[in-house]
Protein backbone atom coordinates (compact mmCIF):
# COMPACT_ATOMS: atom_id res chain seq x y z
CA UNK A 1 0.00 0.00 0.00
CA UNK A 2 1.49 3.32 -0.99
CA UNK A 3 1.45 6.42 1.18
CA UNK A 4 -1.05 8.24 -1.03
CA UNK A 5 -3.78 5.57 -0.82
CA UNK A 6 -3.11 5.21 2.90
CA UNK A 7 -3.70 8.95 3.41
CA UNK A 8 -6.89 8.88 1.33
CA UNK A 9 -8.19 5.92 3.33
CA UNK A 10 -7.26 7.60 6.61
CA UNK A 11 -8.89 10.88 5.51
CA UNK A 12 -12.03 8.98 4.54
CA UNK A 13 -12.19 7.21 7.91
CA UNK A 14 -11.62 10.47 9.79
CA UNK A 15 -14.34 12.26 7.79
CA UNK A 16 -16.75 9.35 8.39
CA UNK A 17 -16.03 9.39 12.14
CA UNK A 18 -16.60 13.15 12.35
CA UNK A 19 -19.84 12.85 10.34
CA UNK A 20 -21.05 9.94 12.52
CA UNK A 21 -20.20 11.88 15.69
CA UNK A 22 -22.12 14.93 14.44
CA UNK A 23 -25.17 12.84 13.55
CA UNK A 24 -25.01 11.12 16.94
CA UNK A 25 -24.89 14.45 18.81
CA UNK A 26 -27.68 15.87 16.66
CA UNK A 27 -30.05 13.06 17.61
CA UNK A 28 -28.67 12.37 21.10
CA UNK A 29 -27.89 15.72 22.71
CA UNK A 30 -25.63 15.65 25.70
CA UNK A 31 -27.76 16.16 28.80
CA UNK A 32 -26.67 17.13 32.25
CA UNK A 33 -27.15 13.82 34.07
CA UNK A 34 -28.24 15.69 37.21
CA UNK A 35 -31.43 16.78 35.41
CA UNK A 36 -32.80 13.24 35.72
CA UNK A 37 -32.72 13.57 39.52
CA UNK A 38 -34.46 16.96 39.63
CA UNK A 39 -31.52 19.37 39.42
CA UNK A 40 -32.51 22.94 38.43
CA UNK A 41 -29.61 24.77 36.73
CA UNK A 42 -31.14 28.19 37.53
CA UNK A 43 -31.06 27.43 41.27
CA UNK A 44 -27.96 25.21 41.19
CA UNK A 45 -29.91 22.62 43.21
CA UNK A 46 -33.13 20.60 43.16
CA UNK A 47 -36.35 22.28 44.27
CA UNK A 48 -38.12 21.09 47.41
CA UNK A 49 -41.69 19.81 47.21
CA UNK A 50 -42.88 22.99 48.96
CA UNK A 51 -41.16 25.13 46.32
CA UNK A 52 -42.77 23.08 43.54
CA UNK A 53 -46.19 23.52 45.17
CA UNK A 54 -45.72 27.29 45.57
CA UNK A 55 -44.55 27.69 41.97
CA UNK A 56 -47.40 25.55 40.63
CA UNK A 57 -50.04 27.39 42.66
CA UNK A 58 -48.76 30.76 41.43
CA UNK A 59 -49.12 29.58 37.83
CA UNK A 60 -52.44 27.76 38.31
CA UNK A 61 -53.87 30.86 40.03
CA UNK A 62 -53.15 32.87 36.84
CA UNK A 63 -54.13 30.08 34.43
CA UNK A 64 -57.24 29.89 32.31
CA UNK A 65 -57.02 26.11 32.01
CA UNK A 66 -58.01 24.70 35.40
CA UNK A 67 -60.98 22.47 36.25
CA UNK A 68 -63.56 24.51 38.19
CA UNK A 69 -67.01 23.50 39.48
CA UNK A 70 -69.61 25.22 41.63
CA UNK A 71 -69.25 23.97 45.21
CA UNK A 72 -72.98 23.34 45.73
CA UNK A 73 -74.40 22.44 42.32
CA UNK A 74 -71.34 20.85 40.74
CA UNK A 75 -71.89 22.89 37.56
CA UNK A 76 -68.82 23.29 35.40
CA UNK A 77 -67.49 26.87 35.34
CA UNK A 78 -65.05 28.79 33.20
CA UNK A 79 -61.83 29.43 35.07
CA UNK A 80 -62.03 33.05 33.88
CA UNK A 81 -65.06 33.51 36.18
CA UNK A 82 -63.00 32.78 39.30
CA UNK A 83 -61.83 35.57 41.57
CA UNK A 84 -58.17 34.67 41.85
CA UNK A 85 -55.92 34.97 44.86
CA UNK A 86 -52.96 37.35 45.05
CA UNK A 87 -50.48 34.46 44.83
CA UNK A 88 -49.88 30.82 45.69
CA UNK A 89 -48.83 31.67 49.24
CA UNK A 90 -52.29 33.10 49.96
CA UNK A 91 -53.90 29.88 48.71
CA UNK A 92 -51.62 27.80 50.95
CA UNK A 93 -52.41 29.96 53.99
CA UNK A 94 -56.14 29.46 53.47
CA UNK A 95 -55.90 25.78 52.42
CA UNK A 96 -52.75 24.32 54.01
CA UNK A 97 -53.58 20.74 52.98
CA UNK A 98 -54.50 21.63 49.40
CA UNK A 99 -51.55 20.17 47.63
CA UNK A 100 -49.20 17.25 47.24
CA UNK A 101 -46.36 16.16 44.97
CA UNK A 102 -46.31 12.67 43.49
CA UNK A 103 -43.54 11.07 41.46
CA UNK A 104 -44.63 8.65 38.76
CA UNK A 105 -42.43 6.45 36.57
CA UNK A 106 -45.15 6.67 33.90
CA UNK A 107 -47.70 9.33 33.02
CA UNK A 108 -51.20 9.03 31.69
CA UNK A 109 -51.41 9.59 27.94
CA UNK A 110 -55.18 9.33 27.49
CA UNK A 111 -55.26 12.91 26.16
CA UNK A 112 -53.21 11.81 23.14
CA UNK A 113 -54.63 10.58 19.87
CA UNK A 114 -53.41 8.11 17.31
CA UNK A 115 -50.78 5.50 18.11
CA UNK A 116 -50.42 6.36 21.81
CA UNK A 117 -54.12 6.74 22.66
CA UNK A 118 -55.14 4.96 25.87
CA UNK A 119 -51.54 4.11 26.74
CA UNK A 120 -49.17 5.34 29.37
CA UNK A 121 -45.87 6.97 28.57
CA UNK A 122 -42.65 6.76 30.52
CA UNK A 123 -41.54 9.94 32.31
CA UNK A 124 -37.87 8.99 31.77
CA UNK A 125 -37.48 11.10 28.61
CA UNK A 126 -39.03 14.10 30.33
CA UNK A 127 -36.82 13.61 33.39
CA UNK A 128 -33.71 13.37 31.20
CA UNK A 129 -34.44 16.87 29.84
CA UNK A 130 -35.48 18.34 33.20
CA UNK A 131 -39.13 18.51 32.16
CA UNK A 132 -40.47 16.24 34.92
CA UNK A 133 -39.91 16.68 38.64
CA UNK A 134 -43.26 15.28 39.72
CA UNK A 135 -47.01 15.79 39.49
CA UNK A 136 -48.39 18.55 41.71
CA UNK A 137 -51.99 17.85 42.73
CA UNK A 138 -54.05 20.80 43.98
CA UNK A 139 -57.55 21.15 45.43
CA UNK A 140 -58.84 24.39 46.89
CA UNK A 141 -61.78 26.78 46.77
CA UNK A 142 -62.22 30.24 45.35
CA UNK A 143 -65.01 32.76 45.09
CA UNK A 144 -66.82 33.72 41.89
CA UNK A 145 -69.88 35.77 40.89
CA UNK A 146 -72.72 33.79 39.31
CA UNK A 147 -74.90 35.19 36.50
CA UNK A 148 -77.10 37.04 38.99
CA UNK A 149 -74.05 38.66 40.57
CA UNK A 150 -74.27 36.59 43.77
CA UNK A 151 -70.96 35.66 45.36
CA UNK A 152 -70.54 31.86 45.42
CA UNK A 153 -67.79 29.31 46.13
CA UNK A 154 -66.17 27.09 43.54
CA UNK A 155 -63.93 24.03 43.85
CA UNK A 156 -60.70 24.06 41.88
CA UNK A 157 -58.83 20.84 41.18
CA UNK A 158 -55.84 20.27 38.97
CA UNK A 159 -52.89 17.93 38.50
CA UNK A 160 -49.92 19.31 36.62
CA UNK A 161 -46.50 18.06 35.59
CA UNK A 162 -43.86 20.37 37.01
CA UNK A 163 -40.36 20.86 35.59
CA UNK A 164 -37.17 20.82 37.64
CA UNK A 165 -37.26 24.63 37.87
CA UNK A 166 -40.93 24.87 38.88
CA UNK A 167 -42.64 25.60 35.56
CA UNK A 168 -45.80 23.75 34.60
CA UNK A 169 -44.81 21.43 31.76
CA UNK A 170 -46.69 21.78 28.51
CA UNK A 171 -45.84 19.74 25.44
CA UNK A 172 -47.56 22.29 23.24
Amino acid sequence: MNKKSYRVELSFLLAAAILWGGVYLLFNPIYDKRLYDGYCPELARAMTDDEKIHASLDQINKSAGVFVVDKESGALLKSSEIIGYNNGREILEKFPDCCSVEYLPRRDAKHLTGTYKDEEMSTAGLRKRGDYAGHVHVKYESAYHDKSGELRQAKIADSVLVTNCGKIYSAW
